[in-house]
């Protein structure tokens, strides 16, 4: 990437330090707000590559409207969520995206709501780009995020980003060590190329398995 070309716009949280170790334009805005900042900065400079790099509890909650948003209109920037069930900069209380009974210093006795999906939330909001990853395995990752930047369109990529400070604990569905024995990677990728958009119609609609 043209690094004269290229911006990131962080929102708040331990992902947000990462504008003082890249050497590219950076941004840090508001709390839940990276992605208008970065429509912003897209619909100003078309030339400009956009990535939004932000967390669970940062984007999935009080920033999760301007992430449908963004998945409605489609726009050309790529979202790289670091996904850790916590707000790890306030020390780790439970993140939107936090199981059901997890514990933490804001839920002693377990996190009462189902956890959110940003996966189908960004599928059935439009993205045209979705899916995850494992910073634990760098080399999948590593693809994965190329692949997602060079989309034309919008982006999703939902990194499991385990927060070894304040949720590594055993129980933890987002620990290091139950993530790294629980992923499989779904394709061995390489880099992803253009291709003409392919429409795939299912009769199942929805399906609730508990």
């Amino acid at each position: 990437l043209p690094l004269d070309k290229t911006l990131i716009v962080y929102g708040i949280g331990c992902h947000g330090h990462m504008v003082n170790f890249l050497a590219v334009h950076g941004f840090e805005g508001l709390h839940g707000r990276p992605l208008p900042v970065a429509m912003g900065a897209k619909i100003a400079n078309h030339e400009l590559k956009v990535i939004v790099s932000a967390g669970d509890g940062d984007t999935l909650g009080e920033g999760v409207g301007h992430l449908i948003s963004a998945c409605r209109g489609n726009h050309d920037i790529t979202c790289l969520i670091h996904d850790n069930q916590v707000y790890g900069l306030t020390t780790g209380q439970a993140s939107p995206t936090a199981s059901r009974g997890h514990k933490s210093k804001s839920t002693p006795a377990g996190v009462l709501d189902e956890a959110l999906d940003p996966i189908a939330l960004t599928l059935s909001a439009g993205a045209s780009l979705v899916a995850r990853g494992f910073a634990g395995d760098i080399s999948h990752l590593t693809e994965m995020v190329k692949a997602a930047i060079g989309h034309k369109g919008f982006a999703f990529l939902d990194v499991y980003h385990p927060c070894v400070t304040f949720n590594n604990h055993e129980g933890s569905t987002k620990s290091y060590h139950h993530v790294q024995k629980a992923d499989v990677p779904l394709h061995a990728l390489d880099f992803i190329r253009f291709y003409e958009e392919i429409e795939a119609f299912l009769d199942i609609a929805y399906s609730n398995m508990k």
